[in-house]
């Protein structure tokens, strides 16, 4: 009897030890992550409490998914997604819909796990009142890339009552282009739809999909249904459609229009395709169009676009313009930026002014002069050399009220007339009684030699 007494004892004993040994466990991985100064560290410990999958492991992680340092906090969702099964699911989901620090990380987890948390996630998708959640859950869902994701999304789809079914066929078509052609290609027609659809046809069709995009343009369709049609031009287009497209662009009203086709057409180079973009740096409503305008002149090296990159430099950056055309904002708002997934450049102040020099090394290299971004000796250097800056020339300065404005647009015109010298230029025309008349003399010989043209 008292052996059997000790037995029961022992065992008990062990038990305790065994039941205290696992709680210093715990404790000292919760110690070494407050400890840890470095998140991937932190993560790695936290998810090696994770994996012990005890009740003690689940709640010291819980308390650390409330921590006040977004590090913790990082780290605890990683420790959370190693325990087995989905018990953490509600206070993640919480989380991920309340927390931006660590909303992704959460979202990436459930992604992830997904086959763990599927149940979970769809269950709770039907319960959420509001789009916002709703939206968050389709997009977690469907950026699985997996046959349930795939599967839960076409349901979205396929349900006409569902107010969810644009969000679900966008991921449908930005993650599982494959397979799914014919179903995204069907439902082009859907106004719901039609922008993702046409997106993905850019992207995945074949050159016979041009007849699409074609009818959209003829029937001068919404921008955004156009913008799309001008990558597939673009793309499948020949020649002389694609220029006739690009100058058509140019001159729309909408100056998304205007800076889509910019964007779009970049390898579409013709005289007129400069006059426009001429016409468009010097009366372009929006800076943003102007800017564009002037930064595809780059593409050319002809003295007459020199005029139009000069005036450009004279702007300072706008912030926001009322009523202002920017196509990042039209693209991201139409949700068809994946369309122009290669543009980089958005209208910031670092951009403009980046854009700025690149104008200016561009005028240098078609000039051989170096002026710098600054518009006001650009705007002295292209008066003395013939050119007309928003109606100045140097005619006008011939006539200034200030003689040593006169003097030096004489000396100006003389070069310009072909003289090596005043001298020489004298030598051959005679002496003049006064300024006006050698101002009078030199502006005729000016106009007579074409320096006075009308500014388009």
């Amino acid at each position: 009897m008292k052996r059997r007494i000790g037995i029961c004892a022992s065992i008990l004993i062990l038990a305790a030890a065994r039941g205290a040994m696992a709680g210093d466990r715990e404790d000292r991985l919760y110690n070494a992550i407050m400890r840890e100064a470095f998140i991937p560290e932190k993560s790695r410990i936290a998810e090696e409490l994770g994996r012990l999958g005890t009740a003690d492991a689940k709640d010291k992680l819980l308390g650390l998914l409330g921590d006040q340092s977004s590090w913790n906090r990082t780290a605890a969702v990683r420790g959370l997604f190693a325990l087995p099964g989905p018990s953490a699911g509600p206070a993640l989901l919480k989380r991920m819909l309340s927390d931006h620090m660590i909303d992704d990380e959460i979202a990436a987890g459930f992604s992830k796990h997904l086959g763990v948390y599927y149940e979970f996630l769809s269950a709770e998708y039907r319960k959420m009142p509001d789009q916002k959640s709703r939206d968050r859950i389709i997009d977690v869902i469907g950026t699985s890339k997996t046959p349930m994701g795939e599967s839960f999304l076409k349901s979205i789809i396929d349900d006409e009552g569902s107010g969810d079914r644009e969000n679900a066929f966008k991921n449908l078509a930005a993650c599982y282009p494959a397979g799914n052609y014919q179903y995204i290609r069907e439902r082009r027609d859907i106004p719901l739809f039609r922008a993702h659809a046409l997106t993905y046809i850019v992207d995945r069709g074949a050159p016979d999909e041009l007849a699409v995009f074609r009818t959209i343009l003829e029937k001068r369709e919404e921008v955004k249904y156009r913008l799309i049609a001008y990558k597939a031009v673009n793309k499948w287009g020949d020649d002389a459609y694609r220029h006739r497209v690009f100058m058509e662009s140019l001159r729309e009203g909408d100056e998304n229009l205007v800076q889509g086709g910019i964007m779009v057409f970049t390898g579409v180079r013709s005289d007129s395709v400069k006059t426009e973009l001429c016409r468009i740096v010097k009366k372009g409503r929006f800076q943003m169009t102007r800017m564009e305008a002037a930064l595809r002149l780059r593409d050319y090296t002809s003295p007459d676009i020199v005029p139009s990159l000069i005036m450009i430099l004279r702007e300072d950056f706008i912030q926001r313009e009322r009523g202002g055309a920017d196509i990042f904002a039209t693209i991201i708002t139409f949700g068809i930026a994946s369309v122009f997934d290669d543009i980089g450049r958005k209208h910031q102040r670092r951009s403009f002014d980046n854009s700025k020099l690149e104008i200016a090394g561009h005028l240098k290299r078609v000039t051989g002069v170096d002026n710098g971004p600054y518009y006001g000796p650009w705007y002295e250097w292209a008066i003395m050399n013939g050119y007309s800056i928003r109606g100045d020339n140097i005619i006008q300065m011939l006539f200034s009220g200030y003689r040593p404005m006169r003097e030096k647009a004489a000396e100006s015109a003389i070069r310009l007339l072909g003289h090596s010298s005043a001298r020489e230029f004298f030598a051959r025309n005679g002496s003049f009684p006064n300024d006006t008349e050698l101002s009078l003399a030199l502006a005729k010989m000016l106009i007579a030699k074409g320096f006075l043209k009308d500014e388009e």
